[in-house]
């Protein structure tokens, strides 16, 4: 995917059956988002999927 052209990915997760959205520029090569805390209660670098169930706003180019 070419990060440039693309503002969003939408995810839709049939288990939560909910969207999630996720800006591919702001990630390496792939994102996993937890629908569910972990069992040993890490929380360092885990990306909660509740975290990302808003439509990001970006100001339009030339705003």
């Amino acid at each position: 995917m070419d990060k440039d052209v693309v503002d969003f990915v939408s995810i839709y997760c049939p288990e939560t059956d909910r969207c999630y959205y996720v800006r591919p520029g702001a990630h390496g090569t792939s994102v996993t988002l937890r629908i569910t805390p972990s069992r040993n209660g890490q929380q360092a670098g885990v990306l909660f999927a509740d975290s990302y169930r808003e439509l990001p706003i970006q100001p339009l180019v030339g705003s």
